[in-house]
């Protein structure tokens, strides 16, 4: 979508979010990228390099590259779902 105003990222209503969802089910990239810019706040250069191996104990953990900061967020249930399901596709779990 083109942004909102001229300037900055189109927020997406909720309307549009359900449909999103509804076109990429949980297991599809598609639906992780938004997941883990949603739900951790990670810049696209971080965002992109997300994956299993990030959740740890139930948290999200990460060196967010901009500042070398060592981040722990709480795992949120619709991102955990998210890359839990990713991860069973591409291990055929």
């Amino acid at each position: 979508m083109p942004p909102c105003g001229g300037s900055g990222h189109h927020i997406r209503s909720e309307a549009e979010i359900a449909q999103y969802k509804k076109r990429h089910p949980l297991g599809a990239k598609a639906r992780l990228a938004p997941a883990i810019t949603c739900w951790t706040g990670q810049r696209r250069g971080d965002a992109r390099l997300f994956g299993l191996r990030h959740v740890v104990r139930g948290k999200i953990n990460f060196q967010a590259s901009k500042n070398g900061a060592d981040l722990w967020l709480p795992a949120a249930g619709d991102l955990r779902r998210a890359v839990e399901r990713l991860s069973d596709q591409e291990t055929g779990g």
